[in-house]
């Protein structure tokens, strides 16, 4: 396993933060690890709504929060179908 010490490696500090600004769960990860894979695990046993951004946008993720008790929130990305308004960005050729 690869760790975030030296200049050779960068680093993601993934957390969580409840609205009162207390830090509820935390995790590094190296730089070239895909943002949604710890969110599972740095987010086990809380409910509620979880803010991200757009690194974190997956339907699967999504879903998977979401059964969990989670609801994700994100910005959304300018190419995106089916925004939640129910429009449709279109993507300019």
């Amino acid at each position: 396993m690869q760790d975030c010490a030296g200049p050779e490696y960068d680093c993601k500090l993934h957390m969580v933060i409840n609205d009162g600004g207390d830090l509820i769960s935390w995790m590094f990860t190296p730089g070239n690890v895909d943002d949604r894979k710890p969110v599972r695990s740095v987010c086990e046993g809380i409910q509620g709504l979880l803010f991200g951004d757009k690194g974190y946008i997956s339907s699967k993720l999504f879903q998977e929060l979401y059964e969990d008790g989670l609801k994700l929130i994100t910005k959304i990305k300018f190419n995106m179908k089916n925004v939640p308004d129910g429009s449709e960005r279109k993507v300019s050729s």
